[in-house]
């Protein structure tokens, strides 16, 4: 049996990353560099929208394909690939369909092919329904310098977050370009432009 490493109350380790590259560091005994990684404003600001919003929010879901297959990476990957199931809403690596070299998603690794440390700074999550995801954008627009989300999508079907140093806070960027408010009231009323 391979246990699930928890990062919060509600993220797993292997949410966060594709199968190869948690699969690569399963076999030398290296959950640490993954766990370090991961910029950790990161995993407790993501827990906080979690908390909050009180729904399952997906990253990627290939955990219980891998289970499946005995952690078999290969065969995981073929039957992950082939049902378009998600592992790169977290890090991203060249073999990425979204890779970009300067992406917040982008892992960065040394030349053993170890995560470097504090390299991921963006997660990508899904929810069931698009209220839960309104929810979560408004609870990150109203607190993302209490929570250290420094950059937010919205006109998207996922919550994008992260802690990339920026100069710009994300009220400001969104008050002026993105978004509106139907009304001030709370529940469900966030609704950004175009979706």
């Amino acid at each position: 049996m391979i246990d699930r490493i928890k990062l919060s109350e509600h993220m797993y380790l292997d949410e966060v990353y594709d199968v190869r590259t948690y699969h690569y560091h399963r076999l030398l005994n290296r959950f640490n560099a993954l766990i370090l990684g991961i910029d950790t404003n990161l995993i407790s600001s993501w827990e906080s929208v979690r908390q909050f919003v009180g729904v399952p929010m997906s990253i990627n879901d290939w955990w219980s394909i891998y289970i499946k297959f005995n952690g078999d990476v290969d065969k995981t990957d073929k039957y992950i690939r082939a049902k378009k199931i998600d592992q790169w809403s977290g890090g991203r690596t060249p073999q990425s369909p979204w890779y970009s070299k300067g992406s917040m998603h982008t892992i960065k690794k040394d030349k053993e092919g170890i995560v470097l440390p504090n390299s991921l700074k963006a997660i990508d999550s899904t929810f069931k329904e698009i209220k839960d995801l309104y929810k979560a954008q408004k609870f990150v627009y109203d607190n993302s310098k209490t929570i250290g989300i420094t950059r937010m999508e919205v006109n998207v079907g996922w919550l994008h977050i992260d802690t990339k140093p920026t100069s710009v806070t994300i009220r400001k960027q969104f008050k002026s370009e993105l978004v509106t408010f139907d009304s001030d009231s709370f529940e469900y009323n966030w609704k950004p432009k175009n979706i």
